[in-house]
């Protein structure tokens, strides 16, 4: 009986050496394996490397521009091993990223396992899926003909500059195979369900998902719905595009704003006003920081930078959809909201921005966790030097946060307390330019020295010159304390026993943890 399931199961497949011989394949190279020994069922379109662990037996992965960048030397070796594990066909590198040959220790793996690895460097992906899943079907006519009416109406789209690409493109898919197709946010567990996912520059839109009854169903229901996301993704990546130009030139220069000081400053003020920023209003300002997410999964620089590009999109749709202008940039790594209007809007305007900034942590859960969001909400200023005052106190409001543990939560700025006088003071030119005369020359020293000496002079001060509680603060023992603030002063060159620059000292370290 069971090799009765298996011979019914492997009927089903056909050889990747006959594949390769449709003509649509005839381009795509071998470089590594045997495709006289490698059976393929189907095929999946692969946007992100990661999405390899998708891919079903037998199933042969075409990986898009990123997941090709993505798979270089070991990547490549680890996601072999991986596919040949769970009995994976193999993969196809594309575009101009695709190597025209594989280090020895993937042809080892291929050779082994009976794993493809294949290179099509300037077929389109989408034609290169229907290729492969066309030459799988066999060319049924039937199959050829739904293909090429979903091909047609999508065409169609493309050229009617849509409002609403991903649900027009599902629509299109839905007519054409005659059944509903859902548009989820992830994949679903059913079995009979054909799923894929939708991309708009490597970012997830979702998946489109359809029912099927059969093996033919379900190839044809493939090539539609991955046509349909093609389509929706490029749309959606186009419209994006012509929208963000003015997006990016004002969150760039806000960016740079909310760091400058004294002619600067004034400069800048004056291109944010050229690029339709309102810096005359009243300004209340949300700060957003994002933790990498937990150790086991990986977030480097390139996913960081994705992430904070996803994120200013989605913050900046929903703050404005809550009413008042606003406008996003980025500072240090952190998301800055900053909502303005004509008028100070008070105490229920207060509670509005905290509510906005709720919705947004929301929605921003969507690409991490609750648990690495750290929000922080400033009070309305006007003006220039009331947006830095603002962003000063976001600022310091998330540091709250992070004390107290509130991640995933909003914080608000305390309006009362030396913490008030201490941000509007700071948000002058001249006191800003106080503390960084006398913090100059820790400034002068590597970024990771400055920021632990600012600190250091901070906790001691604040601990009135009491070096146990300080190395009870600092995680350091009490002479190592004394050592620091001895070499700090002296390169100060300032008197901790004279009263006054004491007071300037502490005045300055508390200010500069402020930015």
């Amino acid at each position: 009986m069971r090799e009765d399931v298996d011979r019914r199961h492997n009927a089903r497949m056909r050889l990747l050496r006959e594949l390769l011989e449709v003509p649509g394949l005839r381009a795509v190279e071998v470089l590594a394996g045997d495709p006289a020994a490698v059976r393929v069922r189907s095929v999946s379109l692969i946007e992100r490397l990661a999405d390899l662990r998708l891919v079903p037996p037998a199933g042969m992965a075409v990986l898009g521009a990123q997941a090709t960048a993505d798979a270089r030397s070991y990547r490549l070796d680890v996601a072999l091993r991986e596919m040949a594990a769970s009995g994976v066909a193999g993969l196809v590198l594309t575009g101009a990223a695709a190597p025209d040959r594989v280090p020895a220790t993937v042809t080892g793996v291929a050779a082994r396992a009976d794993v493809a690895v294949l290179r099509a460097a300037t077929e389109p992906l989408a034609d290169l899926v229907v290729s492969f899943t066309a030459a799988l079907a066999g060319g049924a006519d039937e199959q050829l003909r739904v293909v090429e009416a979903a091909r047609a109406a999508l065409a169609g789209l493309e050229g009617a500059d849509s409002d609403s690409p991903v649900a027009d493109a599902r629509q299109i898919a839905a007519e054409v195979l005659g059944r509903p197709v859902e548009h989820n946010r992830e994949y679903g567990a059913a079995p009979e369900l054909v799923q894929v996912r939708v991309l708009a520059a490597n970012e997830p839109l979702g998946v489109f998902a359809v029912a099927t009854s059969s093996v033919a169903d379900q190839v044809t229901a493939r090539l539609v719905l991955t046509l349909a996301a093609a389509t929706a993704g490029r749309l959606v990546a186009a419209h994006r595009q012509r929208e963000d130009v003015p997006v990016r030139s004002r969150s760039a220069v806000l960016g740079e704003l909310l760091v400058a000081s004294g002619d600067r400053l004034s400069r800048l003020v004056s291109a944010a006003r050229d690029v339709g920023v309102p810096i005359d209003g009243w300004h209340e300002v949300v700060r957003i920081e994002l933790d990498g997410p937990a150790p086991d999964r990986e977030f480097d620089e390139l996913t960081r930078f994705g992430t904070l590009e996803s994120a200013r999109r989605l913050g900046l749709q929903v703050a404005r959809a809550h009413g008042r202008t606003w406008n996003v940039g980025q500072v240090d790594g952190a998301l800055v909201l900053v909502g303005t209007g004509r008028y100070d809007p008070g105490t229920s305007g207060r509670q509005d921005t905290a509510a906005i900034a709720g919705r947004v942590l929301e929605r921003l859960a969507e690409l991490v966790p609750p648990d690495v969001q750290w929000c922080g909400v400033g009070t309305p200023h006007e003006g220039s030097t009331g947006l830095l005052a603002s962003a000063a106190e976001a600022r310091t409001a998330l540091a709250k946060g992070r004390v107290t543990g509130r991640a995933g939560a909003v914080t608000m700025y305390d309006v009362t307390g030396l913490g008030r006088m201490l941000v509007d003071w700071y948000a002058s030119d001249s006191a800003r330019d106080a503390v960084r005369t006398l913090l100059r020359p820790l400034d002068e020293l590597d970024p990771s020295r400055a920021e632990s000496a600012v600190e250091t002079l901070h906790v001691y001060l604040d601990e009135r010159g009491s070096t146990s509680r300080a190395g009870e603060r600092l995680h350091l023992h009490r002479n190592a304390v004394s050592y620091r603030v001895r070499w700090i002063t002296e390169l100060l060159g300032v008197d901790l026993d004279d009263p006054d620059q004491r007071l300037a000292l502490q005045l300055a370290c508390r200010a500069r943890l402020l930015r």
